[in-house]
């Protein structure tokens, strides 16, 4: 069975949305403390929001 790299998602999804904070869209901080301390079920459902690929997240 394989697992995801929840640590990995989860600094990911930290970069991108701190990205999209500084980039001008201030929403995205708010973002970041929710992702910081969000489950690792929510950190899926966070990336799969964003259409991200869980694919290369997978151990």
């Amino acid at each position: 069975m394989a697992y995801i790299d929840t640590e990995r998602l989860r600094s990911d999804l930290e970069d991108y949305c701190g990205t999209g904070a500084f980039g001008g869209f201030s929403a995205m901080f708010s973002e970041v403390s929710n992702i910081e301390n969000a489950s690792d079920e929510e950190l899926v459902r966070m990336a799969k929001r964003e259409n991200i690929d869980l694919a290369k997240y997978m151990r």
